[in-house]
């Protein structure tokens, strides 16, 4: 990461460098962990015919894990 040394830098540009170094846009992953209190639960239900179902509870709107 020598792009940031020795400067002051914003969260909002941190996370841009990740986003582009994964070519992926991690926004969402960064709202749900770093602007909520919210912590992600995982609902797993088992089906009567031997499979499973799952649901994602306590995500911000728009998040990844729905």
């Amino acid at each position: 990461m020598r792009e940031f040394y020795h400067k002051t830098v914003t969260s909002a540009q941190i996370e841009q460098y990740v986003s582009r170094y994964a070519h992926k846009d991690l926004s969402r992953i960064f709202d749900q962990y770093l602007r909520t209190v919210k912590v992600p639960v995982l609902g797993i239900q088992a089906e009567c015919g031997g499979g499973l179902s799952y649901r994602w509870r306590n995500c911000v709107k728009a998040s990844i894990m729905r």
